[in-house]
């Protein structure tokens, strides 16, 4: 999705997505769930060093507290736009969650560069396991903030200064089975709706391809929607056709002001797809160190041809993101091979899809010895049965040299699937002779290609 707006013309944006995956194909079948919200926002007037906001979703608060107790991955996260100066880059130096409720969470965001007076603030929150995320401001929350840093009066350093100026952070349900959109304004000030267009059953790259910047100039079309949202308040869009699997049931429209002008556009989007992660036993591959993960069958020369580790910044000096990993060949050289065969089945017509996040390290699990490169084969395999028959397969390429990235795959089953109703398994093979070659793995939920802000 692309927006292109000069700078002086528009005060902000807002993009809205929420990434439902997971109507059940079967009993075995778990779905799983991801919301997300993009924001554009125009500069308040002044440089913006710090921003703070609570988000509201179900169990997010359980969750960021057990996964910081533990050193494990937290469900919520905020990243930069792609190919935007990345000053937010996941890590608690830039992005700080803290609990604040069962299902509430206090967001501080610290940029690694601040944002100028000229410069547009983005960002994109991600909601792992959920199909929503409300910025509320009770309950214990307070209103979302904007700080710029001032020298500090009494010594030496800054110190965080509020700005007056409103910070517009909307929220939002989406729902995929007998379809449901729900719009809120959890804020006190006053969100007008206009040219409001559902879009159902889009493909995932026309759902990319929404114009924010052509919205924002259209004129009122009397045939579509206008409301106004005075916060608290909600819209509720129920009956609405089920995209078919792997499609977007979407919305966009502009917003205004309480004076009728055109301040923003949106997009929001819920998408129906079956995510593998959702039915695999142990994805972060944690386990006995050098021994194969639990829950996985390993095989290799040597053996166990995959192991468990801990991964820390002698492999990736940015940080690991997960808390374990898998890594193959288990010694100098050679090959392995994991998998696993999980309780869900195929269904014909379904779309599935399998994030496999691959890594570089820098060194091997003992920390000193280098790693010469990414191994000459890396694949993954979707399977069906205990007999492991192939589905499909995707070559992985490297990610960079130090560096731990997803790569998406997917598949459609045809309408004549041969393996409907067997087992989905999972399996990765590494070839990696000569000498000194490695490779890290792990699997999380899935989510659409990001958005592209221009």
């Amino acid at each position: 999705m692309s927006v292109k707006r000069p700078r002086n013309a528009r005060p902000w944006a807002v993009l809205l997505l929420a990434f439902f995956y997971g109507a059940a194909a079967s009993l075995a079948w778990a779905g799983s769930t991801q919301a997300v919200l993009a924001v554009d926002l125009a500069s308040p007037g002044v440089a913006v060093s710090r921003i703070v906001f609570f988000v509201q979703s179900p169990g997010v608060g359980t969750q960021a507290a057990n996964a910081l107790a533990n050193h494990q991955q937290l469900s919520i996260s905020v990243r930069s736009f792609p190919g935007a100066l990345q000053r937010l880059g996941g890590t608690p130096a830039t992005t700080a969650v803290s609990f604040a409720g069962a299902d509430l969470v206090k967001v501080t965001l610290t940029p690694l560069r601040v944002w100028s007076a000229g410069d547009r603030v983005s960002f994109i929150l991600t909601v792992a396991g959920s199909n929503t995320a409300r910025i509320v401001t009770s309950g214990g929350a307070a209103p979302p903030a904007w700080f710029t840093s001032v020298p500090n009066p009494g010594g030496n350093g800054f110190v965080y200064q509020p700005i007056p100026a409103t910070l517009p952070l909307p929220g939002f349900l989406g729902v995929v089975n007998d379809a449901d959109l729900t719009l809120y304004n959890d804020l006190s000030a006053v969100i007008g709706i206009r040219n409001l267009l559902i879009l159902p059953n889009i493909t995932p790259l026309t759902f990319a391809a929404l114009d924010l910047d052509a919205l924002f100039s259209q004129p009122t079309n009397p045939s579509l929607p206008r409301f106004t949202l005075a916060g608290p308040a909600f819209r509720d869009f129920p009956t609405l056709p089920d995209p078919a699997p792997g499609n977007v049931l979407a919305a966009e429209g502009q917003i205004l002001d309480p004076l009728g002008n055109v301040t923003g556009t949106f997009a929001l989007g819920v998408q129906q797809t079956l995510d593998i992660f959702s039915s695999i036993v142990n994805p972060v591959f944690a386990g006995t160190p050098g021994n194969c993960p639990t829950g996985w069958a390993c095989d290799g020369s040597p053996a166990p041809g995959f192991a468990s580790y801990a991964a820390g910044s002698a492999q990736y000096p940015g940080g690991a993101p997960f808390a374990t990993s898998s890594f193959s060949p288990t010694v100098w050289s050679g090959s392995g091979t994991i998998r696993q065969v999980t309780a869900a089945t195929w269904v014909a017509g379904n779309t599935y899809v399998l994030n496999l996040y691959v890594g570089l390290p820098n060194t091997e699990p003992d920390g000193s010895s280098p790693v010469a490169g990414w191994p000459p084969t890396v694949r993954v395999y979707l399977t069906a049965g205990g007999g492991g028959a192939q589905v499909a397969a995707f070559d992985i390429p490297s990610p960079g040299r130090g560096q731990f990235l997803p790569n998406l795959v997917s598949f459609t089953a045809p309408n004549n699937f041969p393996f409907a109703g067997q087992n989905i398994g999972v399996l990765i093979f590494v070839s990696a002779a000569p000498n000194g070659y490695s490779a890290n793995f792990d699997i999380a939920p899935a989510s659409l290609p990001d958005i592209v802000v221009n």
